[in-house]
């Protein structure tokens, strides 16, 4: 019967409880579970058959419960009708079949009539007598479901008495059935006599099972011994295994040396011991041969001698001192520094002798390098005038090759010094069995040739290549000519030598003609034909110009134009006030054209500069504002003096000689705070330090260093006043005396009578205390100014730290309701100096409730350590002027304004986290201006704005409130200094083109629904690395034209890309891209991707790709999605096809992993059954259709 709970449980499964009085409830299902304890008794459930259900010939009584409509073919072919559950049983005429309806209607639908069945008393006799037997399949055997008066479920059984008494007769009786009377009780006693013969089978064969176990006793003594003998054997099977290195053995002059891991794995047998911290061995050579065994005692690798390598050790590998070789089972060891794994070498057999291969993993027999070497000859001339000559006849196909002495040969590492003759060569050929020949060198017979293209690798080395149709001949030499014309490199000048720009300074290459032409046409000259000559004059915002009565000329190249009495030229000055004078000859008139557009067409005869209110005419004479501007009113060229020691007053200083001047007012400046001090200033020695990053300003020219180390400028044995130079050429400082000060851009001195220095530099200390050229004896230590940190307890255990700096002072550091400490080890102290110009780390424990920290100097304020002893709190005002960097990762709840910042902040870093819930708000506008960094990261922060009132400085931006940013703008007011831009969520809109995206640009994250960018992906910043843009964009483009540098790229929205998946860039391993076009789609096979470490993968919409080829993933791939159009589907093949190789690419790794083959892909076959349940073992999720 316990097979039957079985079937109890497929009942219970299938029909469930509804709480209602309906026979799909609780009440049927009780109801079946009756009947099956009636049919099933001493019967086993084999299970719930199907029409293609094989039952067997079962040698037990057995039943099957079948639902499913159609033929059962395994059990006589019965035909079941789908309505109702059927139990089939098996009989000794056939299977047989008990159906139960659970309607009021027979199979064909029709209302039961309960007449043509036998009575209730009658069936009940009949249940007594159901032992093993079912009835026949006729239609009138059925159960019928009704309710009686009180709302129960009565299941009825109608019968015939016909089949009822042939079911009685076949059943038998205990008392009146015999042995095999055909009757399933006859059958019974047939059974039980069958088991007395049984017995006395099986006692015989208890007697000779245990002459069998006195046998095994023998056979488990000679094993034991077996055992004792093969205690060692198994150890000489040992294997070394690195997980990390290799084993490196070192023979020396008297000694052998071994080197291993820190940890290495030895197996043997069905054994693997992990050895930890092994160490080196070193043996001198006493024997000629020592064994590298583990030691299962110590657990330690050793080297011991033949006679001791099998004593309960593991041999590993054998080391021969006399030859100076070893062998070790070791997956990675070298011997000497050369490695010993054969994965790291190639066979003989994988060097190949041919040069149509492909692969560019097998190397080429050195044979096919000296065919090669014949490929890339070349020939010289050393003597001048000497040429090779290539002809070809204009009455006929042939060529004549002309090759006179002295034609020097290379090729390998070969030189023929007269690969001609003496007399030199000619070659004729008529052509005429082919168009097209090659110029060899035959080595054979040491004689050049033309050959056809079959015969260029005979032996011979090819020089040049012959091409009648063409009439043209390329020849690897210095100097050839065809049919006379020089194809001499050094006789041509490159067309990309050409320059095509007027503003080159190179002396030694042409201009184009169209700047020649733009020369022509550029400047012009007024040459006046009477007395009366032209008059500007200058107003507010015009200018007016009158150009006198009479005639005047226009010479403009070799062209001239006359014009008569032209009217006068009236100029508004509105916005652009620099332009110039055009005159056009089409119209003979003259116009003005302002500087910032284009030139119009027509010569420029004169300049104006609306600033100074000056104007230049091309011409003899002219007047501006009344002043004659006549060559013979102005110094002439020998008037000009070109040094500084003149005392002629009637001279001028050449421009040259400002540029000297310009260097004695330079400026020096700090950039991204970097500290200026000095220090060490005594009677006869000083040094200036500058700690990081500096520009160096004089005249109009700036001089920038990137170098953020240390420089020191020292001098020693001081006897006068010194002046600190700075040298254009060399970017390096000196300490000059009063002669040399010249000699570069003065910055500052030392005055060697009263021990001061001065600098030119708008923040600088001296000996720790800060300096400033606005007004040094206001400088006190009390105005130095002091940040104040206010801290609340948590807890009573751990602590917070801080990463201070000061570079004014050396600081002292004091805490009221708490203690600090430069280290964890946190004790009493109340108070902690810290060095000027070093970052340290300071620790800090709240015992009070608040706790308050002061810091003298104090600029730099960084915590990122979790420890739930305190957090910062307070208002950012109460920050002081003293904090110009601000970095709070962890452990702060501060509150403020953003204006309340301090105005002088350049770094400001809040997050959100554990113990952390920052509240700031404010508006962009009211950031401040000197901020170059700007990270927060809180759902209590509120920042809103337009992108044009950010900071101009800023260099990096990152916003994620957890919630909608109140930011909009376009990217053209972006600051155009960022460099890094990530911003999640908007309630307004952000919009604009890529191409006005800051140009320095290398990291752009835009996600959330109302960014709008569009625009060419060509525009986008050439040096971008990762870009990631959602919500309603539209950029567009070529893949070919997206920024080289691209690591990252997901492009969502409406953004549309096309091209070849190969013209990615090479270093990308994170891209989604899709195109909206169904004409341009994406296309290429899968494999084209460059990089083939890819670990996030998204297609989408319509990209006709395929995937022939390997998958270009990573082993670590979180991220696979292909999600096409209904223009582009994927079938079910392809999609196994990319399942299976996906299995076979991926490894493990924690966190998160999908895979997603919708849209358009067809449903997956059982074929990648298997590879789906490997991919979700690796924890992918898999989505599918």
């Amino acid at each position: 019967m316990a097979d039957y709970i079985k079937l109890k449980d497929a009942i219970t499964d299938v029909i469930k409880t509804n709480g209602n009085q309906e026979i799909t409830g609780q009440i049927l299902q009780n109801t079946l579970l009756s009947i099956v304890n009636v049919i099933g008794e001493n019967r086993t459930f084999a299970g719930v058959a199907e029409p293609d259900t094989n039952p067997g010939n079962p040698d037990q009584n057995v039943v099957w419960a079948a639902t499913q409509k159609g033929t059962y073919t395994g059990f006589g072919n019965y035909v079941h009708d789908g309505v109702g559950i059927v139990f089939l049983g098996n009989t000794t005429s056939g299977w047989q079949a008990v159906k139960m309806n659970v309607v009021g209607v027979d199979s064909d639908g029709n209302p039961v009539n309960p007449d043509s069945y036998v009575t209730k008393e009658a069936f009940e006799k009949f249940k007594k007598d159901l032992v093993a037997e079912l009835t026949d399949t006729s239609d009138a055997n059925n159960i019928h479901a009704r309710f009686d008066s009180h709302g129960n479920v009565i299941f009825d059984y109608y019968a015939t008495k016909q089949s009822v008494n042939a079911l009685s007769k076949e059943i038998g009786s205990e008392s009146t059935s015999e042995s095999e009377d055909g009757s399933v009780w006859g059958k019974l006693i047939s059974l039980v006599q069958d088991t007395t013969v049984l017995s006395k089978e099986i006692s015989d064969l208890n007697d000779e099972s245990d002459k069998l176990q006195t046998d095994m006793t023998g056979v488990k003594n000679y094993i034991s011994k077996l055992d004792e003998d093969m205690d060692n054997a198994y150890t000489q099977n040992g294997c070394l295994f690195c997980h990390h290195g290799m084993v490196n053995i070192n023979f020396h002059d008297d000694s052998i040396s071994i080197n291993f891991p820190s940890q290495v794995t030895v197996s043997y047998s069905n054994t693997l011991n992990v050895v930890h911290n092994q160490g080196d061995l070193s043996m001198p050579y006493d024997f000629e041969e020592w064994f590298l065994v583990l030691d299962l005692e110590d657990n330690k690798l050793k080297l011991v001698s033949s006679i001791n390598q099998m004593t309960k050790k593991v041999l590993v590998g054998w080391i021969n001192a006399l030859l100076k070789s070893a062998l070790l089972r070791c997956s990675d060891y070298s011997i000497n520094g050369k490695p010993m794994n054969p994965t790291k070498y190639l066979s003989a057999s994988e060097i190949l002798n041919v040069i149509t291969s492909t692969a560019t993993d097998i190397p080429l027999s050195a044979n096919m390098g000296r065919i090669l070497s014949t490929q890339n000859a070349m020939m010289q001339y050393t003597a001048a005038g000497k040429y090779v000559d290539v002809n070809f006849s204009n009455t006929d196909t042939s060529v004549t090759v002309t090759l006179p002495s002295g034609l020097s040969l290379s090729y390998g590492n070969t030189r023929i010094t007269e690969s001609s003759s003496t007399e030199g060569t000619v070659l004729t050929d008529d052509m005429s069995n082919g168009r097209i020949k090659y110029l060899v060198y035959d080595l054979g017979t040491s004689a050049y040739k033309l050959v056809a293209f079959n015969r260029q690798m005979d032996n011979s080395i090819l020089v040049g290549w012959i091409n009648q149709y063409l009439k043209e001949a390329i020849l690897k030499c210095n100097r050839y000519r065809v049919n006379g014309v020089s194809h001499s490199i050094d006789e041509y000048i490159p067309k990309s030598d050409i320059i095509n720009s007027l503003s080159t300074t190179v002396s030694d290459k042409p201009l184009s003609a169209n700047m020649g032409n733009t020369l022509t046409n550029m400047r012009g000259r007024l040459v006046n034909k009477s007395a009366d000559y032209p008059k500007v004059t200058f107003s507010t915002n015009n200018v007016s110009i009158n150009w006198g009565g009479g005639k005047k000329t226009i010479v403009k190249g070799n062209s001239t134009y006359e014009i008569e009495n032209p009217p006068v030229l009236n100029i508004v000055l509105s916005g652009d006030i620099y332009g110039f004078i055009i005159f056009d000859s089409a119209t003979k008139t003259f116009k003005y054209n302002t500087l910032s557009n284009s030139l119009v067409a027509g010569t420029i005869v004169g300049e104006i500069n609306g600033l100074n209110k000056t104007c230049i005419l091309y011409t003899d004479i002219w007047e501006v504002d009344g002043k004659r501007m006549n060559p013979t009113d102005y110094i002439s060229t020998s008037d000009i003096v070109h040094n500084l020691t003149t005392e002629d007053k009637s001279k001028v200083l050449g421009a040259d000689q400002a540029g000297v001047l310009s260097t004695q007012n330079g400026w020096l400046f700090p950039r991204e705070n970097t500290s200026i001090y000095f220090e060490n200033i005594s009677s006869n020695s000083i040094s200036l330090i500058i700690d990081g990053k500096y520009s160096v300003s004089w005249g109009n020219s700036v001089a920038r260093n990137d170098d953020t180390s240390k420089k020191v400028i020292s001098l020693s044995n001081i006897d006068s006043n010194r002046y600190l130079i700075y040298h254009i050429n060399d970017d390096t400082f000196t300490w000059e005396r009063a002669t040399e000060q010249m000699g570069g851009v003065l910055l500052g001195w030392f005055n060697y009578s009263n021990k001061k220095v001065f600098l030119r530099c708008e923040s600088y200390a001296i000996n720790g205390m800060p300096a400033s050229n606005n007004d040094l004896t206001e400088i006190a230590y009390d105005n130095i100014p002091t940040t104040v940190i206010q801290l609340k307890k948590n807890s009573d255990n751990g602590y917070i730290s801080m990463v201070m700096a000061s570079f004014l002072i050396d600081s002292e550091i004091n805490i009221t309701g708490g203690y600090v400490s430069l280290s964890t080890n946190i004790r009493t102290e109340t108070s902690v100096k810290i060095k000027k110009g070093v970052y340290t780390n300071v620790y800090f424990k709240c015992v009070e409730e608040f706790a308050v920290i002061e810091a003298k100097g104090v600029y730099n304020i960084t915590n990122n350590t979790l420890n739930n002893n305190c957090y910062v709190v307070g208002n950012v005002r109460d920050f002081g002027d003293g904090a110009t960097h601000i970095s709070l990762s962890s452990n702060n709840n501060i509150t403020g304004e953003i204006k309340d910042f301090n105005r002088k902040i350049t770094y400001i870093l809040v997050n959100s986290g554990a113990f952390s819930n920052p509240k700031l708000s404010g508006k962009f506008e009211d950031l401040p201006r000197l901020l170059t960094y700007l990270r927060l990261t809180s759902a209590g922060i509120s920042i809103a704005g337009n992108v044009a009132d950010l900071p101009r400085k800023l260099t990096y931006l990152y916003l994620n409130n957890g919630s909608s940013l109140d930011m909009s703008g376009d990217v053209a007011d972006l600051p155009r200094s960022l460099e890094q831009i990530l911003s999640y969520g908007l309630t307004d809109k952000f919009t604009g083109d890529v191409a006005d995206f800051p140009r320095a640009l290398t990291y752009i994250m835009l996600v959330g629904s109302s960014y709008i960018i569009s625009g060419n992906v060509s525009d986008l910043p050439p040096n971008l690395d990762s870009i990631q843009i959602s919500g309603a964009s539209t950029m567009s483009g070529s893949i070919l034209d997206l920024p080289r540098n691209l690591t990252n790229m997901y492009l969502a929205g409406k953004c549309n890309l096309k091209g070849s998946l190969a013209d990615l860039p090479t270093n990308m391993t994170y891209l989604g891209l899709q195109s909206t076009d169904p004409a341009n789609p994406i296309i290429g096979d899968i494999n084209d991707i460059p990089n083939k470490k890819v670990s996030y993968l998204r297609l989408f919409q319509n990209f006709n790709v395929t995937f022939n080829g390997g998958l270009p993933l990573s082993d670590q791939v979180y991220y696979f999605q292909l999600q096409p159009s209904e223009t582009f589907p994927i079938d079910s093949a392809t999609v196994d096809n990319i399942l299976i190789k996906l299995a076979a690419v991926a490894g493990e790794r924690t966190g998160t992993r999908t895979i997603n083959l919708t849209g358009a892909c067809a449903a997956p076959t059982e074929a990648s059954q298997a590879a789906i349940t490997s991919l979700q073992q690796k924890g992918f999720t898999v989505q599918t259709n």
